[in-house]
């Protein structure tokens, strides 16, 4: 059961729900679609759209508990998996019956609310429904061992009650996307400078304050003038996209910052191929970063900042990967090392053979379904 907002919770949810059918797994997964595009969608098979996000809440959540009650499972023996507190809310008024819910925790809610100036009150409505949500499974599951911590502390749960399973990612179906290509070939075919002199740096994340744009444009600005060569395309949508415009002009970096907007799920295996690396630059709240597993399995390696559960996925393949901080500095010294050459990444064979062996899918949900218990 998953919100279908857009962004890394979803291709979560898409992946482990393709790996549930690719094993056998029986399940049924529900999410509230945003238009007729999301109709249309390439869902999963045994994935339906339950309703409207945009309908009212109560609407949605009495469509969760018909599709629960409709579901033909014994309560007894009903499982469901939320990957938003909000829509955990409703199965909590089923637990009389025998159901379960174990909750997905891939982040905090409320204090991300918080940190996109949302009003103190409706930062304590959702933080006081997440508490309770959380109380209410029978298992919480994070994406990594920091967001367990965090979990566990700001919720006051008991540890034993909260298990780390990292994310997965079907690096095939990204390889089959991109086999053959070239660098060159896939900037020709996004549009982007071809010119193999151009050292274009890709970032994809949602366009709000805690993902460290601001800083990466600024360190961009530092390292522009000795490094013309430096293109940073930034792909996203979010709150905060024509402030972050402004600030591309006001520095004069139009010709080495590119905002590109959404970039479509299917143009993304392209877009990390064609980068000669990614880059992360979180300052908060980041439980894993997915993007580091699908940039590896287009054969593109990824600098990250230190921040939440990035390092747990980086280090155990290339520690050097992690930079030192999440500040300008630390994003100039980090981009800057790799420009002038005092810093190898991993080759493309060496990302794709990582990921493959480290973040299959099925293993991932297998370890999942031991957790769900």
């Amino acid at each position: 059961m998953h919100a279908g907002c857009g962004g890394g919770v979803d291709r979560y949810f898409d992946g482990l729900c393709r790996a549930f059918e690719r094993s056998g797994v029986s399940y049924r997964g529900v999410v509230f679609g945003r238009g007729v595009a999301d109709e249309a969608a390439d869902l999963p098979a045994g994935t339906t759209i339950l309703g409207s996000a945009e309908a009212p809440l109560h609407e949605r959540w009495q469509l969760i508990r018909k599709a629960v009650s409709a579901s033909g499972l014994q309560p007894s023996k009903a499982l469901i998996a939320s990957h938003f507190a909000l829509y955990g809310w409703p199965v909590l008024s089923l637990r009389h019956r025998g159901v379960r819910l174990v909750s997905h925790f891939h982040g905090p809610w409320a204090d991300e609310s918080a940190a996109e100036g949302a009003s103190r009150l409706a930062v304590l409505a959702k933080r006081l429904l997440e508490r309770r949500v959380y109380h209410g499974s029978a298992k919480v599951i994070s994406v990594s061992e920091a967001f367990r911590r965090l979990a566990i502390s700001r919720y006051g749960l008991r540890p034993d009650r909260v298990a780390a399973v990292p994310a997965g990612i079907d690096a095939e179906a990204i390889g089959k996307r991109t086999a053959g290509v070239s660098r060159r070939e896939a900037r020709e075919r996004l549009g982007w400078p071809p010119e193999p002199d151009r050292r274009i740096v890709f970032c994809v994340r949602r366009i709000t304050r805690r993902m460290g744009l601001e800083n990466l444009i600024d360190a961009v600005s530092a390292l522009a003038g000795r490094h013309p060569e430096l293109l940073v395309m930034i792909g996203g949508r979010g709150a905060i996209l024509d402030e972050l415009r402004a600030r591309v002009a006001r520095l004069g970096l139009e010709n080495h910052v590119r905002l590109l907007g959404f970039v479509p799920d299917a143009e993304l295996p392209l877009a990390y191929r064609a980068a000669d690396f990614t880059v992360v630059p979180s300052v908060a709240l980041e439980g894993f970063g997915l993007v580091i597993l699908e940039s590896w399995a287009a054969g593109t390696p990824v600098l990250v900042t230190p921040v939440g559960g990035m390092p747990e996925v980086v280090s155990p393949f290339a520690p050097e990967c992690v930079l030192g901080g999440s500040s300008v500095a630390a994003l100039v010294q980090g981009i800057g090392a790799v420009m002038a050459g005092d810093l190898v990444l991993p080759g493309a064979a060496g990302c794709e053979d990582h990921v493959r062996r480290a973040h299959a899918w099925e293993t991932v949900a297998r370890r999942l379904l031991l957790a769900y218990g």
